[in-house]
């Protein structure tokens, strides 16, 4: 007789033997029992959790030759032809190679068959989101009314995809992940019955592996018998037939990480690659220790865990070196390379070596939490010190900065409805305090500031400003030289003045008033201070222009005069 593998071998009989999913189970007994049996069901749920078996059991139970019963006998020829996939009555079609609509109108002509042998038949659908929209469509009137010998039982990883027509003739049933404990039970048993001598922590890492399905890790144990001559399952072996990490790399990798050794950490990667290990499986598995470390540095049980003793005492002693901000990011981070790694299959040792050097850096960087903080009190701080620009509202929880001089004269703009020149220059001027003497330097420093931020609100007055020099400041009052009235006039209207006036007040603190002169009538003043004499600030006389200096030197030019 040809060998049988385990997944079939050690396929559940009866609803008793089916693992993981009692809720599921008592369910179909129950309605059994009741004689509530639905024509349609939908079982839904990722590969290897039991849906076609569950499915088959559900089809003998309805066509044993004891009777309908949630207990069949396995041993009447209908019983044992189900288990064998040889039944007339029970039909399997794979919706993935099955999914036009001619194949549907096909199953509905022979819907209308009677069974061959037992009381109904069973149509089972495997892969069901596989079909196309216009075999659904064939298919719903049939489902809605099918004969009553025919019951249909469609299987699916994707029930998100089948259209909500057919979700709603049908009764739909969850399969469940099977726990990582109720895996290694069930391994543990297949090993008792074949004689096969198990290490606890080799079957633990299959059971890990296979991610919630059965039949993955009955698979891989069929795998490891191979490997291994069907003697015994030990760690190593396991590691070996899956390509895993072994636990000690892993935790060798972390240390340098936490050291900041990136040298160390590179080279232990460049190793197994040379050994043959899939980038992606230890970017994984890297993964899955920091997942595990994670669970330790916040406290989880043994059920989150699912580790041997000696392993989560190594864990401690790690997490207790790291904080969680810094595993969530390494976390991150090895998820971003893997992503990359699919696509840049090529580039992919690159890769992994750059991440591990992220990796051993993570931990010097900042976090975001810490340097908002940091803000927080640095705004504190300035809020004390410069009490004129900050003040505390007890109807808010941060600060706010006090409105400055024109934000008042705005507001007060709004609520005249007729305004004069004359009143509006007076109105702005009685809103801005009498301020102590600045020095003329300082403002000659601070004018490429107070132009800027004119630009931003009116250009055409920032190109007049920027053709005067500044030449004096007394008694709060700030002269502007102009060598032209065009542009003299251009802020000399008092709406000008006022926006002027107050982006000085904005960025120097102090209130001026300013006064615009012609070049040709301040020549006998004794006391003017140009830009150019003072070198605080680069003249912005059209002849001596720093952008005209600028072109020439990028042009290699010469001044024509």
């Amino acid at each position: 007789m040809s060998y049988t593998v385990f997944a079939r071998k050690y396929r559940p009989q009866t609803f008793e033997e089916v693992i993981g999913q009692p809720h599921i189970s008592q369910t179909l007994i129950n309605a059994i029992n009741t004689g509530r049996i639905s024509h349609s069901y939908l079982f839904c749920g990722s590969r290897g959790t039991g849906k076609t078996t569950t499915a088959r059991i559900l089809a003998k139970c309805l066509n044993c030759e004891t009777g309908i019963t949630s207990t069949p006998c396995g041993k009447c020829s209908v019983c044992i032809e189900v288990s064998r996939g040889m039944s007339m009555d029970i039909i399997e079609i794979d919706g993935a190679s099955n999914r036009g609509i001619d194949e549907i109108r096909d199953l509905r002509e022979r819907v209308m068959l009677a069974p061959a042998r037992g009381r109904y038949k069973v149509y089972i659908i495997d892969e069901v989101h596989m079909l196309t929209p216009e075999a659904f469509n064939a298919l719903l009137k049939t489902l809605e009314e099918p004969p009553l010998h025919v019951v249909f039982i469609f299987a699916t990883t994707e029930p998100h995809k089948l259209p909500a027509t057919i979700l709603s003739r049908c009764q739909r049933f969850d399969f469940r992940r099977i726990s990582t404990q109720d895996i290694l039970k069930q391994l543990q048993y297949i090993c008792d019955k074949e004689g096969i001598t198990s290490d606890s922590n080799g079957l633990l890492l299959i059971a890990r592996a296979a991610q919630g399905g059965m039949r993955d890790a009955e698979g891989v144990l069929d795998q490891v018998m191979s490997y291994t001559g069907g003697k015994e399952v030990k760690r190593d072996d396991v590691l070996v037939v899956m390509g895993m990490v072994p636990e000690d790399v892993l935790v060798a990798i972390i240390n340098a990480i936490i050291n900041q050794n990136g040298n160390v950490a590179v080279e232990m990667v460049n190793v197994l690659i040379n050994k043959g290990v899939d980038m992606s499986q230890l970017t994984r598995d890297v993964i899955s220790h920091l997942r595990n470390l994670l669970m330790v540095k916040i406290g989880c049980g043994e059920g989150v865990l699912d580790i041997t003793t000696e392993s989560k005492d190594i864990l401690k002693e790690q997490s207790m070196q790291l904080s969680v901000e810094s595993i969530l990011k390494a976390i991150d981070c090895l998820r971003e390379a893997n992503e990359q790694m699919k696509y840049a299959y090529a580039q992919a040792g690159t890769i992994l070596e750059t991440t591990m050097v992220r990796l051993c850096r993570i931990q010097t960087e900042i976090p975001l939490s810490e340097i908002i903080e940091k803000l927080s009190q640095m705004e504190q701080r300035m809020a004390t010190s410069y009490p004129e620009l900050y003040e505390k509202r007890e109807c808010s929880e941060h600060l706010q900065v006090r409105p400055l001089p024109h934000e008042l004269y705005e507001e007060k703009v709004e609520e005249k409805e007729e305004y004069t020149e004359t009143e509006r220059h007076d109105d702005y001027q009685s809103l801005i305090p009498i301020s102590t003497e600045m020095s003329l330097e300082k403002i000659i420093q601070l004018w490429p500031a107070v132009t800027d931020t004119i630009r931003i609100k009116r250009p055409p007055v920032a190109s007049h400003l920027s053709c005067g020099r500044i030449v004096n400041l007394s008694d709060n009052i700030l002269t502007i030289e102009f060598d032209s009235s065009f542009h003299k006039s251009g802020v000399d209207k008092p709406e000008y003045r006022e926006l002027i006036e107050a982006k000085i007040h904005e960025k120097t603190g102090k209130a001026l008033k300013i006064k615009t002169v012609l070049a040709q009538e301040q020549k006998t003043l004794a006391s003017t201070v140009t830009v150019s004499q003072t070198k605080k600030m680069p003249s912005i006389h059209p002849v001596n222009d720093p952008r005209i200096e600028r072109v020439m030197d990028m042009f290699e030019g010469n001044r024509v005069t």
